[in-house]
């Protein structure tokens, strides 16, 4: 049974996460300081609450460069939610705060108005499609991440912020909410982002998971 490690910083809810993670047959590593990422060679960030609550936990704990260095040396890494946000440069909740800068881009605020101009409802709660960017032709997305999950598949958000990838290509899904695209999946190289939860998004998430965990 292969290994991976989940970073344990104090935000995230990082037991159910794991449960996900054995459930398809992965044996999880809780990591909380830098010194065990060496025990596993894939990594999965969560992260719950404000970009710069996450972003300072992340360095109180030493983990900042320890994940950047991650992703320099192409070991797989997964953000999920505020752990695929601080994987940009830069975020705008609360004021402007600085990123891991993985990926280039920056953290918005989900549009106050939908394209008729009602009030959207932030944040953003619930079960939402997903869009692929790249097709092969079988309504499925080309890349590991979403191998055998069709086009359209609905998955599970918690948001009131969005990325917004400098580089269109690195995005591989998207929602739309109140008319708005709003970023759902990210690509660069080995590290992959989502802005929902996999972990609380049924089958379709277990799936996700899993093609993470054989990338």
């Amino acid at each position: 049974m292969s290994k991976v490690g989940v970073i344990d910083y104090g935000s995230g809810n990082i037991f159910s996460l794991a449960r996900a993670v054995e459930k398809v047959g992965c044996d999880v590593v809780l990591i909380s300081s830098p010194e065990q990422m060496k025990e596993v060679d894939r990594y999965i960030l969560p992260g719950v609450g404000a970009f710069g609550s996450v972003m300072r936990k992340l360095e109180d704990n030493g983990f900042n460069e320890a994940l950047i260095s991650v992703a320099r040396q192409g070991k797989p890494l997964l953000g999920i939610c505020v752990g695929m946000q601080v994987l940009f440069d830069v975020s705008h909740e609360f004021g402007e705060q600085e990123g891991l800068g993985v990926m280039g881009g920056e953290v918005d605020k989900i549009p106050l108005l939908d394209i008729n101009g009602t009030q959207n409802r932030i944040p953003h709660i619930g079960w939402a499609e997903l869009i692929y960017e790249h097709g092969d032709g079988n309504r499925q997305l080309v890349g590991e991440l979403f191998e055998s999950i069709n086009d359209r598949a609905s998955f599970y958000f918690v948001h009131s912020f969005a990325a917004l990838p400098a580089d269109e290509e690195i995005s591989v899904a998207h929602t739309v909410y109140g008319g708005h695209p709003i970023t759902g999946a990210v690509r660069k190289g080995m590290v992959f982002g989502t802005q929902f939860h996999p972990e609380k998004s049924g089958i379709a998430g277990l799936q996700l998971l899993d093609n993470f965990l054989r990338s």
